[in-house]
């Protein structure tokens, strides 16, 4: 491999060609030397390919070595020394190849053990990549914003890149004096130099890990804002600002005014306060995740901050739900971090949790209390595959790493931290929650730590003991239980496994697993609703059912509460669902889901889910809870598009229309309906997806015709050729186009491509670019496509294009082909990290002869795609899933609505 030589070339140290014959560190740096300090000095000018830095890091060696290893990756070094008592000595620096950014240094003498000082010269380049210290251009102006999480900060300075080295930092930009910066903590000193350039620097942060520096740079609006209020559990007020773009400041007026309510509900759940000296929010103009949770300065895509005065309801509840966990991540993350990345979910599914409590506090008639239900029923989707990793997922590789940040650690994270909040209740388990923070201020802390200390508050282990078994271990309990009654009493028999989906005769049994349990079990006593609670630790067990009488009906998974799928026998099923008025909003759509596992698992026939799903939704009227409607919309839409032959898709088409028609006709297009001024937030939440429904699944014509007319009127069709966003409520926007591009072709294709050179609302943008792609023309589906590769699009924005190029049905096969011929040319602009999900682009297949294609052009590259392997195997999964279904069920289903077609005539 290549190494670092001392040679001098045009000031650079040279890199030169060599075989990397020594061992470095795979996966965590070596104990040995653990960094104390950082004096981080960068010279940044947004508009330049290249920044450039002298960092000088405090260390501390716990034996002599004459080497150190850290994190370095495209830095071009200048110089490199080791300072010891006052000594410096001239080091060597390498990079070694593929290796993700190790790097190490080598000094002729040996540096003792005890404390030293590494100081590095360097330039690199701003990473176009949305990773480490990037350049962003946006409306005729450059910007620099960082992206550090999970392993780019090594492409911003040196340093020891891991979450458990944790040490203040001192940082001092040099920028230009027009330009405004931001980092971690307040500046403290201005001074301005020649060549119109300054420098700002910034006071001591407290300790913090790599992943949360933060730095943003440019023309950047500064909205200086009534600092959030002294309370009871704080005594100083935090200064609290808005960053935009220039220009762009006014717009994130909305996110500011609702700050304080949301931190306040924080702090005073963790009785500690907010741990740093100001907060920034910071809209960047181009950013891959939603949001990054930086100490002091957190970072977020534009449409999640910016709103204008017809900002849908979507859009702020976005805002509330991410701002809650980005703040959450302060103390969950940010002043108690995880030692390393298989604890990852001590950050990401604390804040998921909390997120949804904190938004319900702020807002109690705002509809966020069950989204930690539907968020954790999704994740059991994933979960569901054979390759599915466990919470507490051992990291040996950066792949690890990448796969870390997906469904499992955040939404299963946050379903399993409910049902254990549960069963200690909610004060127990906050009081564990708080000597936990206590115990770890401004460290670092495991699961291990985490679970003493929830058991240290509860004075219980039976509890930890079950917690873990969700933590380590892979996949979905799946409760099958029986009601049986005689003379001794009632009971329910359960008997637990590994949920698995349908699959091939042949196929390898899955490996038996157990769960410990926490189960709270529903049912009729009479007129009674009775609730049993108990840990299930076997593989089977018997319940007691407390009751005067055989209960009319049982519902294993109370308040939806437990992270579990259960089955129940048809006599049961029957039962449950006659009764469903008597369940609340979370067990039906428990139920729900659990209807949807036995049909994907082969355990009950297309006619039979069907049915029953109909007659849970009437349980609940005929306007039942948005999410209750809303639950079997995607699996009617996958029966249509994949299961049913082309002879009795129309059918389905009618069985939607069926269910969905009424709740259209009773909405309409405006929020003005009855519903609209019963529970306006009800109705909004319902109008986008049902419009979508009957407008691009059941393709109703008046609907249809409507979303064009107002689609190309928002586009200026036919006026001044300017945006009109009142020419339809926000939230249906994007729907309207799509309509009015799929139904009138290349003049609205053009209209949209127009704009798009022009418009600078991140939020517009991404309707426009979503309604591209939804065009069956062959035309116009190629010049979205095409998109993709444009450099005019912002990073965050190809994944719109990219994926949506087979998103129709109809656009599938030329999408796919279009994939394969650019794959390379798309990979360059996705961030490395993140190149595993590339792999993704595969689970709309549902045939052999598509699944095997996708396998054989995968293959030959996966393993050089981070976090790749997983996700092609999870992909696999769910092709093959798709197609057994199919060939199990398309003959029923064809039968089931032929006869339903029959009925109707």
């Amino acid at each position: 491999m290549a190494r670092v030589g001392l040679s001098i070339l045009c000031g650079f140290v040279f890199i030169s060609a060599g075989v990397w014959a020594a061992d470095f560190p795979k996966g965590q740096l070596p104990e040995t030397v653990t960094p104390t300090h950082y004096a981080i000095n960068l010279k940044i000018l947004p508009e330049d390919q290249r920044f450039s830095g002298n960092v000088g890091i405090d260390v501390q060696l716990s034996k002599a070595s004459n080497i150190i290893f850290f994190h370095g990756k495209d830095l071009a070094v200048q110089g490199a020394h080791v300072i010891v008592a006052g000594k410096k000595m001239e080091a060597a620096y390498e990079e070694i190849p593929q290796s993700g950014g190790v790097a190490k240094l080598t000094t002729d003498a040996v540096i003792p053990a005890g404390p030293a000082r590494i100081e590095i010269t360097y330039t690199a380049p701003f990473n176009r990549q949305l990773e480490g210290l990037y350049r962003s251009d946006e409306g005729g102006d450059s910007y620099a914003f960082t992206q550090m999480e999970p392993i780019a900060a090594r492409l911003a300075f040196p340093s020891f890149d891991e979450p458990r080295f944790k040490t203040p930092y001192d940082t001092t930009l040099t920028v230009r004096q027009a330009h405004v910066a931001i980092s971690n903590t307040p500046s403290i000193k201005e001074e301005k130099l020649s060549n119109e350039l300054k420098t700002i620097t910034f006071s001591t942060t407290k300790p913090l890990p790599t992943y949360l520096i933060a730095f943003a740079v440019g023309p950047l609006d500064v909205v200086e804002w009534k600092a959030i209020r002294k309370t009871e559990i704080r005594e100083v007020e935090i200064p609290l600002r808005g960053i935009t773009a220039r220009g762009k400041g006014p717009q994130i007026k909305y996110a500011l005014e609702n700050t304080e309510a949301l931190l306040v509900i924080l702090e005073n759940y963790f009785g500690i306060p907010y741990p740093y000296e100001k907060l920034d929010l910071v809209a960047a103009t181009d950013f891959a995740a939603g949001a990054m949770e930086n100490a002091g300065a957190i970072f977020y895509r534009e449409p999640l901050m910016l709103f204008d005065d017809k900002a849908s309801l979507s859009q702020k509840r976005r805002y509330a739900l991410t701002h809650a966990h980005e703040m959450a991540h302060q103390w969950f993350g940010n002043l108690v971090t995880p030692a390393w990345w298989d604890d990852i979910w001590l950050n990401e599914a604390f804040a998921t949790w909390m997120e949804y409590r904190t938004a319900q506090e702020w807002n109690p008639k705002g509809e966020y209390g069950r989204l930690n239900l539907t968020g954790s029923l999704g994740a059991m989707g994933t979960d569901g595959w054979r390759s599915a990793r466990q919470i507490a997922q051992p990291i040996a590789s950066n792949d690890d790493i990448s796969n870390a940040f997906d469904s499992i650690t955040y939404e299963k994270g946050g379903g399993v931290l409910s049902m254990f909040e549960r069963y200690y209740g909610a004060e127990q388990f906050r009081k564990g929650v708080k000597l936990h923070m206590q115990r770890y201020r401004f460290g670092i802390a495991t699961s291990k730590e985490f679970l003493q200390s929830i058991a240290d508050a509860n004075g219980d282990t039976q509890g930890v003991a079950a917690f873990q078994t969700f933590l380590n271990q892979p996949g979905v309990p799946f409760v099958r239980s029986e009601l049986k009654c005689t003379k001794s009493g009632a009971k329910l028999n359960i008997s637990q496994s590994r949920y698995a989906l349908a699959g091939e005769p042949g196929d390898a049994p899955r490996p038996e697993q157990t769960w410990q349990i926490p189960m709270c079990v529903v049912y009729g006593d009479g007129s009674q609703r009775k609730q049993v609670c108990e840990i299930v630790p076997e593989r089977s067990a018997s319940i007691d059912l407390k009751a005067e009488q055989c209960p009319a009906w049982v519902m294993p998974n109370a308040d939806g509460a437990g992270y579990f799928r259960f089955a129940l026998n048809n006599k049961d099923w029957d039962a449950l669902i006659a009764n469903a008025s008597q369940l609340t909003e979370k067990e039906v759509l428990s139920a729900l889901d659990s209807l949807d596992a036995a049909f994907t698992a082969g355990n009950v026939d297309v006619d039979k889910y069907l049915e029953r799903v109909k007659a849970l939704l009437r349980s609940k009227g005929s306007n039942p809870p948005w999410d209750i409607a809303l639950a079997p919309i995607g699996r009617l839409t996958w029966i249509k598009d994949n299961l049913v032959s082309e002879e009795t898709r129309g059918a389905v088409k009618t069985l939607m229309s069926e269910i969905y028609g009424p709740i259209y006709d009773h909405l309409g297009l405006d929020p003005t309906s009855a519903m609209d001024k019963a529970n306006a937030i009800q109705a909004n939440l319902l109008r986008t997806p049902i419009v979508n429904l009957m407008a691009l699944q059941v393709e109703r014509a008046d609907v249809r015709a409507e979303l064009a007319k107002r689609g190309t009127a928002f586009l200026g069709m036919g006026g001044d050729g300017k945006i009109n966003s009142r020419a339809i409520d926000a939230s249906l926007a994007e729907v309207a186009i799509t309509v009015a591009v799929q139904d009138n072709g290349e003049p609205v294709a053009e209209a949209i491509l127009t704009h798009l050179k022009t418009e600078r609302s991140a939020v517009t943008r991404s309707r426009l670019l979503s309604s591209l792609t939804r065009s069956t023309d062959k035309a116009v589906a190629a010049k979205a496509r095409a998109l993709a590769l444009d450099t005019t699009l912002r990073g965050n924005e190809v994944p719109i294009m990219m994926y949506g190029s087979m998103r129709e049905p109809a656009n599938a096969a030329d999408g796919w082909a279009w994939f394969k011929a650019n794959v390379d040319a798309l990979a360059t602009r996705t961030p490395p990290t993140d190149r595993g999900d590339l792999a993704g682009i595969g689970t709309r297949f549902c045939s052999k002869g598509d699944r095997d294609d996708y396998a054989k052009f995968f293959q030959g590259r996966i393993d050089s795609m981070t976090g790749g392997p997983r996700t092609m195997a999870q992909t696999l999964e769910q092709v093959d899933a798709c197609r057994i279904l199919v060939q199990q069920q398309r003959r029923k289903a064809d039968k089931y609505f032929s006869t339903r077609s029959g009925e109707k005539s």
